[in-house]
């Protein structure tokens, strides 16, 4: 099982051991002072250093509250030990650390963890919107792929619990690209609340969804970003599958539909937005969606 909370938690153990030595010189502590802090034997902390054993939680905790107990009156070296870590992940992704500017190193890591009590939603259909009973003809016939901006949606994990034994029943599941997660991964910590909470509130629903068996995800290393990976995926698998997508995202969304066109044959894509207490509804179907695009006026004038 894939846990998403977990391997960002992994990342963190793993960008402080990686900088664990840089770390202990910045606080200006010796190897026993700083082993003597966290409890641990020196040759233990010389082993983490050089990577001959591997840091657990409660050892990245312990220097975590080492750092914040030196650092507390001196931002400044607090800043730089966040700049270290940030640089301290192999795959250069740590934005976990670079955008908590200012936030606390334990208080990142405890929200690191679900909060499946807070997936809540609510439904009521109307004849407009795609309804759960609706959706089993898509269930059945369609590769159902989701974004990151449809996650975070607020009483979406309500709707996803109205629809998760017709997914069952049709042995089907949401299609997750990766870069989707590591794009959710990289704003969790966000210093801007209302998309930190987005973020969180998307894993939260991706947590409950992969528990119940819903997802699978899906990845490779060549894809770049995640409108370019959904692009190349539906592009390429079309013309021997019907795909649907789920998102808020205007942009991605009219790409998505770009590839109708008669020229590229193939199935018709369904992509379809979530509206709150509502449902689903056609992007295609809902053009007054798109704001309309105004005719640009020229230097005729300035004057209203």
């Amino acid at each position: 099982m894939f846990d998403f909370y977990y391997q960002l938690r992994q990342k963190m153990i793993d960008s402080m051991q990686s900088s664990l030595r840089q770390v202990r010189q910045i606080l200006g502590l010796g190897v026993q002072e700083l082993s003597d802090l966290v409890g641990l034997t020196r040759q233990t902390l010389n082993n983490l250093e050089c990577k001959k054993s591997r840091m657990s939680a409660a050892q990245y905790l312990a220097v975590c509250a080492v750092i914040e107990y030196y650092t507390r009156d001196k931002p400044e070296q607090y800043a730089a030990i966040q700049t270290l870590l940030s640089l301290g992940d192999a795959e250069g992704q740590s934005t976990f650390f670079s955008s908590a500017k200012n936030s606390s190193l334990l208080k990142n890591w405890f929200l690191c963890f679900p909060e499946d009590s807070k997936i809540t939603g609510a439904f009521s259909g109307e004849k407009k919107i795609i309804t759960p009973e609706g959706f089993e003809g898509i269930a059945y016939s369609h590769k159902i792929f989701m974004d990151d901006t449809i996650l975070g949606q607020e009483g979406f994990g309500g709707w996803i619990l109205q629809v998760s034994d017709i997914m069952r029943e049709r042995d089907n599941r949401f299609l997750i690209p990766l870069k989707v997660i590591e794009n959710m991964q990289s704003k969790i910590l966000s210093p801007e609340p209302s998309a930190a909470e987005f973020s969180q509130r998307g894993m939260r629903v991706l947590t409950a969804m992969q528990q119940a068996g819903l997802i699978e995800i899906r990845g490779e290393k060549s894809d770049v970003n995640v409108i370019g990976t959904f692009v190349s995926v539906f592009a390429k698998f079309k013309h021997t599958n019907r795909l649907a997508l789920l998102t808020q995202n205007e942009k991605l969304a009219r790409q998505i539909l770009a590839l109708n066109s008669d020229e590229l044959g193939g199935f018709p894509i369904y992509v379809a937005r979530f509206a709150e207490g509502l449902g689903l509804r056609e992007w295609e179907a809902a053009a007054d969606e798109f704001p309309p695009q105004e005719a640009l006026r020229g230097w005729d004038s300035i004057v209203p």
